[in-house]
């Protein structure tokens, strides 16, 4: 890969060649495939990863699962509010926290989308080798960490939910 030249316009690597180019056309070509599941099932990629974390992370508190989905406050409370009129969602309060759970028919789309999503995942990084798979989800979870130390709220110790 030619280093890129902070000279501007006149620049001579090619766009194919610029990291934050290919994300972008990774990103556009991942929402493709997760777009015949978003018709079908009327979810978003979004919601998909809210519905996963809840259920990896039963009575998550709403600020953290925010941070795990990396999405700001505003977007999270909004998400869940929508995803709560939905019924896939229960939120209560406890204290200062809104702790989440999924809702029965949260469980059952989860259960129906989930093989789709690994199958759709699966066709995205399906030019590569086992060996490629792995180095490529390395390197996006080195990036993807070492921009959240710059980006993202710092991390707190998550509240365990009480008893009953």
């Amino acid at each position: 890969m030619a280093k890129i030249d902070p000279e501007g316009p006149s620049c001579p690597v090619p766009i194919y060649e610029m990291p934050g180019f290919l994300l972008r056309v990774a990103r556009q070509r991942s929402a493709a495939y997760f777009e015949p599941i978003a018709e079908k099932y009327g979810i978003t990629p979004q919601q998909y990863s809210i519905l996963r974390t809840t259920h990896q992370h039963p009575h998550i508190d709403q600020n953290d699962l925010g941070e795990r989905v990396s999405l700001d406050g505003s977007t999270i409370s909004e998400m869940v509010k929508r995803m709560e009129q939905r019924g896939l969602l229960q939120r209560r309060s406890e204290g200062r926290y809104r702790r989440l759970t999924l809702t029965d028919k949260a469980l059952k789309l989860l259960r129906q989308v989930h093989p789709e999503v690994v199958r759709s995942q699966a066709q995205l990084l399906s030019s590569l080798t086992a060996r490629e798979r792995d180095r490529l989800m390395q390197l996006l979870s080195k990036l993807v960490d070492a921009d959240n130390r710059y980006h993202a709220p710092r991390r707190r110790a998550t509240r365990a939910p009480r008893p009953g």
